[in-house]
């Protein structure tokens, strides 16, 4: 929702919510002032309501706490979360770089992994990383050309502070493997993840994929596609089960982006004009259906001028067709990019609450 000073009427009395909006859970927080609660929301970009809220909340999604329903409280006034990762004394975390043995046209792809941990030097080894702890699979957005592997990692850190483990995950660029390679290497991660789940401290039953632009749209293909065969270069292993899902700013629709030599790049040097059925293959809604997968939650800058918002309240109304529970936050006058707008602990401790449920 947007908030709209100008159509509030401090005066009135809020009306009451009478529609049922479980599925419209989109929170925006506005960077350059402070939201107070009793803002306005006219319309909600999800189902179109003219209803305003002015602090109300709807019907909790099932199997939610009420304070998850829809709301107008800004991010800043959420709570810790009722269920968190176990604590830790003097919490740190230590990060490695090791390889996925996958070594494919000529790249050895890589993970960073930032593990939380105790005082190693004080505990030992074993007992610093003796805990299980869920999993941020995090895809470093790129264009899907080489990445900066390291890009996000202060703000990843906050998460392993949390206690998560977090890997980062490397995959082909464009230039190299077009589409759905990035898919495929994602995948792998993930998978050697389990196998190695107990060298790195990872409870297998919460894996979490995220990223952002380019390698949010990986990650949403990823969970879209997991338990199913396709883009799957090796589906005899079997599905990922997925937890979460966790997507900034990502391109969802790449018929969208027809004028993106990005876009053009990853589809093998074509634009989606001139192959309308491999984009629309590569968009996250063409591989939706009934099968039930963990929730996702979609952060976008309302500014965003590279990956429009639309792509987050559109695919937002896919998975909601698709019977699907997801989340949507957008950022009121954030770009596109990490920096500074849209990492903040603000957010931060929204995907937090969001990854405890």
């Amino acid at each position: 929702m947007i908030f709209d000073e100008d159509r509030l009427d401090e005066a009135s009395t809020p009306p009451a919510v009478s529609r049922d909006l479980s599925h419209c859970r989109l929170r925006t927080w506005d960077q350059d002032r402070s939201c107070e609660n009793g803002q306005a929301a006219p319309t909600c970009q999800l189902c179109g309501s003219s209803d305003d809220f002015l602090g109300q909340t709807a019907d909790p999604l099932p199997g939610r706490r009420p304070d998850d329903a829809v709301t107008t409280c800004p991010p800043s006034t959420l709570t810790e979360p009722a269920s968190s990762p176990p604590p830790r004394d003097e919490p740190t975390c230590t990060s490695t770089s090791t390889w996925t043995d996958a070594h494919r046209d000529g790249l050895d792809l890589h993970l960073q992994i930032i593990q939380p941990s105790g005082d190693a030097a004080l505990l030992g080894w074993d007992a610093a990383f003796e805990h299980r702890y869920p999993c941020i699979v995090f895809v470093q957005g790129s264009g899907w050309r080489e990445q900066a592997l390291g890009a996000a990692m202060s703000y990843l850190c906050r998460f392993a502070e949390r206690g998560y483990v977090i890997a980062i995950v490397q995959y082909r660029p464009s230039d190299v493997a077009v589409h759905p390679a990035q898919v495929h290497d994602a995948k792998a991660a993930v998978r050697w993840l389990r196998e190695h789940a107990d060298q790195y401290g990872i409870d297998p039953d919460r894996i979490v994929i995220a990223g952002d632009s380019s390698g949010a749209h990986t990650a949403l293909l990823v969970h879209a596609t997991d338990g199913s065969t396709a883009l799957d270069d090796t589906p005899q292993a079997g599905a990922l089960n997925l937890s979460h899902a966790v997507a900034f700013y990502a391109p969802t629709d790449l018929t969208l982006m027809d004028h993106d030599d990005a876009v053009r790049d990853l589809l093998g040097g074509v634009r989606p004009s001139q192959d309308h059925e491999a984009a629309v293959a590569a968009s996250p809604a063409h591989h939706l259906d009934g099968r039930r997968r963990g929730p996702v939650l979609l952060v976008h800058g309302t500014a965003d001028d590279v990956v429009a918002p639309e792509h987050s309240t559109g695919y937002a109304q896919a998975l909601r067709r698709a019977g699907q529970q997801c989340d949507v936050v957008l950022v009121e006058g954030a770009g596109h990019g990490i920096w500074p707008s849209m990492f903040t602990p603000e957010v931060a401790e929204i995907v937090a609450d969001f990854l405890a449920t």
